[in-house]
């Protein structure tokens, strides 16, 4: 069963503190859209059967500074309903996995925290021409050493969606 841990940001002193429980080889996966993460829970559960690792789901939710650290603009228990239900969804049998939720202000620089050196990260979405948020945090995670591991999702592109609707659309005229 995996648990939720949720997390805001103070000062570094619950970066630390978090570090510190972990002892087995984890398996990072960074949470980008459901079918991304999705993705990305199919190959970590393999990686983590392999490995006799955990699984560490990982949604860094960057937080306006108009808005308080307590009061983000997309709800947590909202957040945390969704990322239970991708993990139940997808990891199957006895690997442990837990879900933490980052509330912050800068995604990278909390990813650089919370993460060790070298981590092992594996990251969906979708393969574009046009750079994607997950292709451009999967890029910047290797640049400074991690071991990221991209997980296709095969849901297409949002762009796909518009250019088959539009597609669509000029044909019934």
């Amino acid at each position: 069963m995996p648990k939720v841990i949720k997390h805001i940001f103070v000062d570094n002193w619950e970066l630390s503190a978090a570090a510190s429980e972990r002892g087995k080889f984890e398996v990072n996966v960074l949470f980008t859209n459901p079918k991304g993460t999705l993705a990305a829970l199919r190959t970590a559960g393999a990686l983590a059967r392999d490995l006799d690792a955990t699984i560490r789901v990982l949604a860094v939710q960057a937080v306006p500074f108009v808005f308080s650290l307590e009061r983000p603009t997309v709800s947590t228990a909202f957040t945390e309903q969704l990322l239970l239900d991708l993990v139940r969804q997808e990891v199957q049998g006895s690997i442990e996995t837990t879900a933490h939720l980052y509330l912050c202000r800068d995604q990278l620089d909390t990813l650089g925290q919370v993460l060790a050196p070298n981590s092992l990260v594996v990251i969906g979405g979708w393969r574009s021409w046009w750079p994607t948020d997950a292709a451009w945090i999967a890029r910047m995670l290797r640049s400074i050493g991690h071991q990221v591991i991209w997980a296709n999702s095969t849901g297409g592109t949002h762009a796909r969606h518009l250019l088959h609707s539009d597609r669509d659309a000029i044909l019934r005229r």
